[in-house]
Order: structure tokens, then sequence, then C-alpha cells
């Protein structure tokens, strides 16, 4: 993970229309590591994803459908207890989305995990103090899954509560709790809000501050490699399946590479990267 891609390659291209100038930039002869919780290759990959993604709903007519953005916890865990934490949440998320009652017509749902961390006074929107340990010891894990939602027509007519959306994943999970559940609607037609949705379900699975310089940064990293091998962060069902498949989003996953990749024209810029400055410098051209 150190010595992942010390050297990028960016092809930059532009493209002229009349609604102005578009530019695109790739990334070109990256030495990946291909370690799955490297922060390099999960941007590389959530990139890709969300290319694919952005093509697959290109053409949707966001007038005519009706989205919300969901978030679902669980109660957080020792990391070694995380894999049968998430597998209690996938198999619970089965069991949900397959009941009558449930108001969506297609998905695409992420997997995320971050580090427990203790509140502190400063803290508004996030804990960022000392990591939080279980009674013997183990870093606790705190796993959540993020889903896009394309509900049914006329369901923002009648929206259900949030209290209904946490009975019902309650019920699935079959815990003693209620669990915290979050859900929005997306402005219909809005491009923008659809978009930051997208980019909200696909980023990263384990967050890369987690992997800091503290005494329990190998610990975590250790852990959460030996979790979460050979689960898959992402998937789709429903309407969404038929615009972009699983198949596809698992070659990216498992191989950092994607049936759309197409070489492009246009200005190439080197950069090496610099661990003195911890900054990108461009070399010569």
């Amino acid at each position: 993970m150190l010595n992942c891609s010390p050297e990028l390659n960016l092809r930059i291209s532009t493209n002229i229309t009349l609604e102005g100038v578009q530019a695109k930039v790739s990334i070109e002869n990256a030495q990946w590591c291909h370690v799955r919780q490297c922060a390099m290759c999960q941007l590389a990959k959530a990139s890709k994803q969300r290319a694919i993604l952005f093509k697959a709903f290109a053409n949707l007519d966001l007038t005519q459908k009706s989205y919300a953005l969901l978030t679902l916890t669980h109660r957080n865990r020792p990391l070694n207890e995380l894999r049968d934490s998430l597998s209690e949440m996938t198999r619970a998320w089965h069991k949900l989305s397959r009941r009558r009652t449930f108001p969506v017509t297609g998905f695409l749902r992420s997997m995320e995990v971050t580090m427990q961390r203790q509140r502190m006074p400063e803290d508004k929107k996030k804990n960022t103090g000392l990591p939080v340990r279980s009674p013997d010891g183990q870093l606790m894990s705190h796993p959540h899954f993020h889903v896009l939602l394309e509900m049914e027509p006329g369901y923002f007519d009648n929206m259900k509560k949030t209290e209904w959306w946490v009975k019902e994943w309650q019920s699935a999970l079959g815990c003693d709790y209620g669990p915290t559940v979050y859900i929005r609607k997306i402005r219909p037609g809005s491009d923008g809000d659809f978009n930051k949705a997208v980019l909200e379900t696909v980023k990263y699975t384990v967050k890369p501050d987690d992997f800091g310089n503290g005494e329990h940064s190998a610990e975590w990293l250790y852990g959460i490699t030996e979790q979460l091998h050979g689960l898959r962060s992402l998937a789709v069902g429903g309407s969404i399946a038929k615009l972009c498949s699983q198949k596809t989003l698992n070659k990216i996953q498992d191989t950092g590479n994607d049936d759309n990749e197409e070489s492009q024209s246009g200005l190439l810029i080197k950069m090496t990267w610099d661990d003195t400055a911890n900054i990108w410098k461009v070399r010569d051209c």
C-alpha cells in the first residue's frame, strides 16, 4: 500500500459543445497494489464504478422516477465479530427487500465500515476521538449500508415515515433495539441531487482516515482485511440491475478493470508522489 502508484500519468481531453467546454481526466499506466483497503485503489475502483453507473443512468428521465437515499445501521461490534455482523445485515436486507410492503422497484446498495471513535467536545457531525475498544480489548467497528432506492410510482404522495423504516429494519434484523435509520428524498428532476446520492453510495468501503499513524492502524488494517475478505461491497437489484449488471460491478471490484475503458487523446501530465512534502509533483512531460 505504501508503494501504490508512486507515479501517475493523467490524460486530459476536452470536448467543445453548445453547452461549453467539457473536460475528461483518465489515469494511465498506474502501478496499483490491488490491496482492497488501499486508499488509492479504492478511489480508482470507485471512480470506474461511478462512471459505469452514471453512463447507465444517463438516459433516465428523473422527473418520471422517484428516488431516495437510505442508510441502514447495525449495533457497533468488536472487529473480530464484524463479518458475522455484515452477514446478519445482508440476510436482513434480503428479507426486507422481498416483503410485499417494501415500496422499492430497484436498488444500489453499498457496504461501509468505519472505526468507532470517542466523541470529543468539539465534534459536531462525526466523532474524532481515540478508538473505542470492547471490554476484551478489540477495536470497535461501525458497519452500515448506503442504499440508492428507486421507489414505487406515487410513493412520495404518501411517504412512509422514518419510524416505519426503523421498525421494518429492526424486524428484518431480529434485534431487540431500534437501529438507526436515515432516509431522505432525492429531489425529482434534480441531476445534482441524484448525482450526489450516487457519489455517496459508491465511495469507499473502509474509510482511509482510519489508517492513520496511531498504534491502532496496523491492528485495524489486519483485522479489517481478514473480516472483509471475499465480501462484495456493491449490490444491485430490480430495475437498477437491468441498467447495470452485478457482473460488471464485480469485475471492477475484483480486477480494477472494466469492459468500457477507452484510450484517450489529449494533454498528458506526469506526476510523482513526494513522501517528504506529502504532495503530487509534476514531472517533465
